[in-house]
């Protein structure tokens, strides 16, 4: 995960279907999660930016699969690499200018 705040790492959480699954970033700013095989919905939560959501499929032979998540049109597959590599896409301060 990125992103431009010098000390984001420590005000940021991986949420996994609402809290269901919650983890921490490492210095690097990369996670690891344990979860069984299912679909899920990865989200980070940071009080100063803005992340786009991801879901996460793994099939019970443990391989992922990952895509972008649209609320609008939920039938639309964009399909993004896995391991995750998350970017901020704006700042919450922004938003507020």
């Amino acid at each position: 995960i990125y992103s431009w705040h010098v000390n984001w790492q420590k005000d940021t959480t991986v949420s996994i279907n609402n809290g269901e699954y919650n983890g921490y970033l490492k210095e690097d700013g990369t996670f690891t999660i344990s979860v069984p095989s299912g679909s899920y919905v990865v989200e980070i939560i940071n009080p100063d930016y803005m992340y786009e959501s991801v879901r996460v499929e793994i099939n019970p032979k443990g391989k992922f699969r990952a895509r972008k998540l649209n609320f609008v049109q939920p039938s639309q597959v964009i399909q993004v690499p896995y391991p995750l590599k998350l970017k901020a896409i704006t700042s919450f301060n922004l938003m507020q200018s």
